[in-house]
Formats: structure tokens, sequence, C-alpha cells
């Protein structure tokens, strides 16, 4: 039963993370924690989330370079900070400020007007979001909302949103990944997992790329926000 809900949990998370460029790991790393404990699901998620990949040659013309250039370059160099300061912040008070910041963001985003940033205030902006995605990433893996909120200032038409977020956490999920892996954390029973687990992957990401086609730009914009709320209940609840 465990290896059925398993590989029911990567392909619905799989359909996420391909549809919106985020959000899978809500849902998949609490799940998986129930029945293979928290290092193990993150480890697992982790691999799935640089497996993410195989996507960029079909949304490659998509993304916005000039809009995430920058940040593509600082979050990966920030994860593997995040990773070396792993022990020394207070992951609680980490999950709750980030918890406030994605609820105050949700609440007044409809209201704020984001002004298009250029030259070098789009630079720091790209960095500021980058160094503080990545570092929180390499903490918690809880980094992509930064990425999220800050690409949502440039109002990016969906395909563009999808690929530009995409690429940057693969970016530096790539990093985390191979980092784990000399540090030893892919012994047998997670390798043997993935492998059953990775044909329902492949197809979550082929089924996901697709939908953004089936719906309006106001919903995909929509369902962004919905991933946001459920980000900082995650996170909450992670805190407590």
């Amino acid at each position: 039963m465990e290896i059925f809900l398993s590989v029911v949990i990567v392909f619905a998370t799989s359909l996420v993370e391909a549809t919106f460029g985020f959000g899978g790991g809500l849902v998949a790393v609490p799940l998986l924690s129930l029945m293979f404990g928290i290092k193990d699901s993150v480890t697992l998620f982790l691999v799935f989330q640089a497996l993410k990949g195989v996507l960029l040659p079909f949304i490659w013309r998509h993304i916005d370079w000039k809009g995430i250039g920058v940040i593509a370059v600082v979050f990966p160099a920030a994860s593997a900070l995040g990773l070396f300061l792993l022990n020394t912040v207070d992951d609680s008070l980490l999950n709750f400020v980030l918890a406030g910041y994605l609820v105050f963001y949700v609440a007044a985003g409809a209201r704020l007007k984001f002004p298009q940033l250029r030259g070098v205030k789009n630079v720091a902006a790209q960095a500021a979001a980058g160094a503080a995605g990545g570092v929180v990433s390499g903490i918690s893996g809880m980094g992509g909302p930064f990425i999220v909120t800050y690409l949502k200032t440039l109002s990016l038409n969906k395909e563009t949103f999808r690929a530009s977020v995409l690429l940057i956490l693969f970016a530096g999920n790539a990093l985390r990944c191979a980092l784990s892996g000399t540090a030893g954390m892919y012994h047998g029973e997670i390798l043997t997992l993935l492998l059953i687990c990775l044909p329902a992957h492949l197809l979550g990401l082929a089924v996901g790329y697709k939908v953004p086609r089936l719906i309006s730009e106001d919903r995909f914009r929509a369902a962004i926000n919905i991933l946001l709320v459920a980000a900082a209940i995650s996170l909450l609840a992670k805190g407590l």
C-alpha cells in the first residue's frame, strides 16, 4: 500500500509542478514523510525536483532571460550557502516569517502596483530575490515563494512564468541534489523507491506540461495565489 500511495503522490505533485513550475512539495513531502520519514522524503522529492529538467528543452523558448538571468546565477549559489547554514538557523522561526510574508503578499497583492524595474534596480531586485530564495531553499527547501512573488511583479504570461520558475528552481535543486549525494543520503531504499516512482513522475510531467494550454491567464494567476496560500499554511503547520 505504501508503494501505491507513493506512486499516486509523486504523479499528482509532478503534475502540479509541471503545470505551475512549483508547489508540489507542499503535498509531497508531508505525505511521504508519514511513510518514510522527513529526511528520506525530502531527499526523494529533491531528486524529482532535479529531474524536472527534462522539461527544459520544451519550455526554453519561453524563459524570460532578461527578468531572471541574475536570479538563475544567484539562486544556486545561495542554496549552497543555505545548506551550510542549515544547523545554525531556527527553522521554526524561519517558517513563521516566510508564512507571514506570503500572507501579506497574497492579501495586499491585489492592491499593490509594482513598478517595472530597469537597469541597476532590476539587477538588484533579481539578486535580492535569488539570494533570499536560495538561502531559504537550502535551509528548509521552501525558497520557491520568494521567486514566485518576484516573478508575479513582472506580469508574465503563464507559459513564460512557468518556464522561468522551472529553470530557477531546477538550477538550485540540481546543485542541492548533487551535494546531498556527496553526503551519502541516497541509500538503497531511496534508490528503489525512486525507480518505482519514476514512471509516475514522468507521466505527471507530461500531463502537467499541457495543462496551461487548457486554462485562462486569469485562472492560472488565481491558482498561483492559491498555491501561495497553501505554502503559508504548510509553513505555519511546520513551525508549530
